[in-house]
């Protein structure tokens, strides 16, 4: 299991020995995330995987996925496990590989895109998010959702992922604010 807090970003409460593989680790971290972190904590299976990001723009009908990103752990060392953790955010980030457009079968491509776009619908998100997504067997598991992805040129991985296109960065941001005013506008023509 992973054990993760529900409300922190950026790996925050998810550390190498989240991961934890028997009832009495499980129950001493729990205790030990309650500690720390606010309730509720996440209890998540253990996924082995390929890891991606998807960026998605959009509303509606008019929604779209931005290039996929995979998340190549491979150069990370032999002691780490393979997982996002805070370590390997914080301490090993020049280990982590990003592939921009990840190298996948059309029918992963169309997969992975079809449940991020179906995820972001379902939950009603609105103008633009990042969904995180191990896929296995081919079967794409979510991982999480980020509603409010970071944008900060260079840093973020949906801004990696526009510049992977002819969106470019400046044009992501205005794309983004050009979605939110059209709904903004189309919500205010309803009431």
């Amino acid at each position: 299991m992973i054990i993760k807090p529900n409300d922190e970003g950026s790996s925050r409460g998810i550390h190498q020995d989240s991961l934890v593989f028997d009832m009495n680790t499980l129950i001493q971290k729990v205790e030990e995330e309650l500690k720390t972190y606010n309730p509720p904590i996440i209890l998540n299976k253990f996924i082995e995987g390929r890891e991606f990001s998807v960026g998605i723009i959009g509303n509606d009908n008019n929604t779209m996925a931005l290039p996929i990103q995979e998340v190549d752990l491979s150069q990370l060392p032999e002691n780490l496990s393979k997982f996002y953790s805070f370590e390997v955010k914080a301490y090993y980030k020049d280990k982590v590989l990003y592939h921009i457009p990840a190298s996948l079968t059309q029918e992963e491509k169309n997969l992975i895109e079809s449940t991020t776009i179906k995820a972001y619908k379902t939950l009603s998100l609105k103008d633009y998010a990042r969904v995180d997504i191990i896929l296995k067997d081919n079967v794409p598991y979510i991982l999480e959702i980020n509603s409010l992805p970071g944008l900060m040129k260079g840093k973020s991985s949906l801004c990696r992922m526009a510049e992977a296109t002819e969106l470019g960065y400046e044009d992501l941001i205005l794309e983004i604010v050009d979605i939110a005013i059209k709904r903004y506008n189309k919500l205010g023509k309803l009431l």
